[in-house]
């Protein structure tokens, strides 16, 4: 195992480090993302608001229709 493993050492080791250099610059990217993507709560979560906003919405309009439909005793 370790003579295959020394044929091919500096092979991986180039390719360790390329992969360990494209890792590293991801990584620069992610951060300089996080300093810029908005986080404020309305761009967050906005459209969960809304949605839940027009969820409420129609359920008032369906329980009045449903009051106003249902016969008085």
């Amino acid at each position: 195992m370790d003579s295959a493993l020394s044929l091919h050492s500096t092979s991986l080791a180039a390719f360790s480090s390329e992969l360990l250099a494209i890792a590293d610059s991801w990584k620069a990217a992610g951060d300089i993302l996080a300093e810029i993507w908005p986080s404020d709560f309305l761009t967050v979560y906005g459209p969960l608001v809304g949605f839940a906003g027009g969820a409420v919405a129609v359920l008032v309009v369906i329980t009045v229709w449903w009051i106003k439909r249902r016969p008085s005793q």
